[in-house]
């Protein structure tokens, strides 16, 4: 790692803030990621995942731990008849612990369930005990709002929330500061991997929480680790163009209603959007194209998707790229806008199956729109620059 190269002579503090994210983060435990950020440079720090009790009823949502059989810290308690209840333990994919779901049997309609929850920490070197960022609350859900936009768009785990999100993380945070001026001579780098920290500062602020599950994701893409992955973006600061960003959102929303119809409704609009500003863009770059569309939206008020799509090879082609290296991409947006027409126009009640795909292909798009235009890509896009030097030779 190739960080904070600066030893304790200018940092002789490590200031962590700590968070529980609700849900299964799935990446290797313990991970620290090097963060770039405008508040301060530091590191991202995923530890362990751990379960606690969620009381909820009608009026207030609880997060419990469990101290002689019994829920504590609630505000009201909302459990007249603990015992009186019905458990169920269920396995989910990707999981290797059972859940235990238990439902009262009284007249509350309320659900008594053990959760697991990543913890999440932020970690900066800081000059002295108390300057910026220390008490900053914003440093660690600045950390963790970049975090989740790469690693929902890197695993396509949108189960989990960003900080924003009602139903991101409990109800607490916590804060520590370590002094490490016993580490004479060594860089933030290598002192931060060696540092497990603890004696937190328990703090509160508002938030409500729902029950959610995760979704199942792999551990690597293209042979590299999710967390590598997240990594190299993390710590050049860059940050998840909005178009992922909306993408992830609508599925999320997809999945706690499970309406599936949505990723039709909401996401293709979003789509639609992001690629009338590559047309755009292609148009300002090569004059021919720019003239091509010119021609083909003369006297019309409305070119619709369908057609427009068709002119996806003509871009790829005036951007100095073989088309037929992106045919596969725009074949499959082809087949997704029929898919669309059918739910739009027909109510047709898309499966699970069918939106995750409609998903797929709308991402798989943007990514070869962005490479297409030079910009840098969560994924490799398989395009091919056109010969120049055989087609002077013809």
């Amino acid at each position: 790692m190739q960080h904070i190269q600066e030893t304790t002579t200018v940092f002789p503090f490590l200031y962590y803030q700590r968070i529980f994210v609700k849900g299964y983060i799935v990446l290797a435990v313990p991970t620290i990621i090097a963060m770039t950020s405008d508040i301060a440079k530091g590191y991202i720090y995923i530890r362990r995942r751990t379960k606690g009790l969620r009381i909820r009823d009608l009026n207030n949502a609880f997060i419990r731990n469990v101290s002689g059989e019994a829920p504590t810290g609630v505000r009201e308690n909302p459990v007249r008849d603990v015992v009186n209840s019905i458990s169920a333990d269920a396995r989910a994919r990707g999981r290797d612990e059972l859940l235990t779901w238990v439902y009262t049997k009284d007249d509350l309609p309320r659900i008594i369930n053990e959760e697991t929850y990543t913890e999440f920490l932020a970690c900066v070197p800081v000059k002295n005990r108390h300057g910026p960022p220390i008490g900053n609350f914003n440093l660690i859900s600045t950390y963790f709002s970049d975090f989740i936009d790469w690693y929902r768009m890197v695993t396509g785990d949108i189960s989990i929330t960003g900080p924003g999100h009602w139903n991101a993380q409990i109800p607490m945070h916590y804060d520590c500061l370590i002094d490490i001026r016993d580490k004479t001579g060594r860089p933030i780098d290598e002192i931060v991997q060696d540092i497990d920290p603890s004696h937190f500062n328990p703090l509160m602020f508002h938030i409500d929480l729902e029950p959610n599950e995760t979704g199942s994701a792999n551990a690597t893409s293209a042979g590299i680790p999710h967390e590598q992955r997240i990594a190299n973006f993390l710590a050049r600061g860059k940050t998840v163009p909005v178009v992922h960003k909306r993408f992830a959102d609508i599925l999320h929303l997809a999945q706690e209603t499970k309406d599936w119809a949505l990723v039709a409704l909401a996401m293709f609009p979003v789509f639609e959007q992001f690629f009338d500003e590559y047309i755009k863009e292609v148009c300002a770059r090569n004059l021919p194209f720019d003239s091509f569309v010119t021609k083909k939206r003369r006297g019309r008020k409305v070119v619709y998707i369908g057609e427009r799509i068709g002119w996806i090879a003509d871009t790829l082609t005036h951007l100095g790229f073989d088309a037929a290296s992106g045919e596969p991409y725009f074949r499959e947006l082809k087949e997704a806008n029929e898919e669309r027409v059918q739910v739009v126009h027909f109510n047709k009640r898309p499966t699970f199956e069918d939106s995750m795909k409609l998903a797929r292909v709308l991402t798989n798009a943007v990514l070869l729109f962005e490479a297409a235009l030079g910009r840098e890509t969560a994924y490799v896009v398989p395009l091919v620059k056109l010969d120049t030097t055989k087609a002077r030779s013809e």
